[in-house]
C-alpha cells in the first residue's frame, strides 16, 4: 500500500507502522532485567531501521537510508541518555553513572556514590555539541538575522551553563573543568571564549561561597 500515486513521492504505510512499533518497543524493556532489556532494545533498534528504509524505497533508496540512519541514530543516542541498553565487550555505555553501572547477571546496581549523576569526562564532552549548537544559533542571528528568538534562548543556555558550572565546581572545590581539559579547550573555541569568562566567573563566585562557609576547605 502506498501513498503519492499523484505524482507525490510514495510512502509505504505498512512501514511506517512497522518503524514506530519499533521505536515504541524499548519503552517496554524491562529495567530490572538488564539482559531482556537489550534484547527487547536491539529487536526494536533492526524493526525500526530496517522497516524505515522501506518507507521511502522502492523507489527512493537514498530518502530510505536517510530515514534508516536517523532513526537508528536517534535510537542509540536515546538510549545512551536513558538507558542501560548499550553494551560492549562486557561494559554498559550510558550518560549516568547509575545505568553504566548496572550488573548485567542480575540488574542490581553497585553502590554509586550520593550525588553522582555521570562521570565529568562524560559531562564535558555532552557539553561540547551542546554549546556548539548553541553557538551556531547565535551566529546564525549574528550573520543573518535568522530565528532571533531561538539566538535569544541558545544565548541564555550558554551564560546559564558556563556561569552554572563554573560555580557548581568552585563551591564544590573541584579543580577547573574537573581537569577535563580537551573539552574545556573545545568549548572555548566554539563560543568564542565566551563560556570560559562565564565559567570562571562562576568558579570564583563559587569558591569565595566555599571559603566563606569553610574556611579549611580550600587552600
Amino acid at each position: 500500500m502506498a501513498a503519492g500515486e499523484d505524482g507525490g513521492a510514495n510512502i509505504n504505510v505498512p512501514f511506517v507502522v512497522a518503524t514506530f512499533v519499533g521505536l515504541l518497543l524499548p519503552l517496554f524493556a524491562p529495567s530490572r532485567k538488564p539482559t531482556v532489556g537489550r534484547r527487547v532494545f536491539w529487536s526494536g533498534l533492526a524493526l525500526a531501521v530496517g522497516s524505515g528504509f522501506f518507507i521511502a524505497y522502492p523507489p527512493d533508496w537514498r530518502a530510505g537510508a536517510a530515514i534508516a540512519g536517523w532513526v537508528g541514530a536517534m535510537m542509540l543516542v536515546t538510549a545512551y541518555f536513558y538507558s542501560p541498553h548499550l553494551q560492549l565487550r562486557g561494559r554498559v555505555k550510558a550518560l549516568f553513572t547509575g545505568d553504566a553501572e548496572v550488573n548485567a547477571m542480575d540488574g542490581r546496581e553497585r553502590p554509586v556514590p550520593d550525588g553522582v549523576l555521570t562521570s565529568a569526562r562524560k559531562l564535558w564532552w555532552v557539553t561540547v555539541p551542546g554549546m556548539t549548537l548553541c553557538s551556531f544559533n547565535v551566529a546564525q542571528y549574528v550573520v543573518g538575522g535568522e530565528n532571533p528568538r531561538l539566538a535569544v534562548v541558545a544565548a541564555a543556555v550558554i551564560v546559564v551553563l558556563g556561569g552554572g558550572f563554573g560555580f557548581i565546581e568552585g563551591r564544590a572545590g573541584d579543580a577547573i573543568a574537573r581537569r577535563e581539559t580537551l573539552q574545556f579547550v573545545l568549548v572555548a573555541i566554539v563560543t568564542l571564549g565566551v563560556f570560559t569568562v562565564l565559567y570562571l566567573g562562576g568558579y570564583a563566585v563559587g569558591r569565595r561561597q566555599r571559603r566563606r562557609h569553610d574556611p579549611r576547605a580550600c587552600p
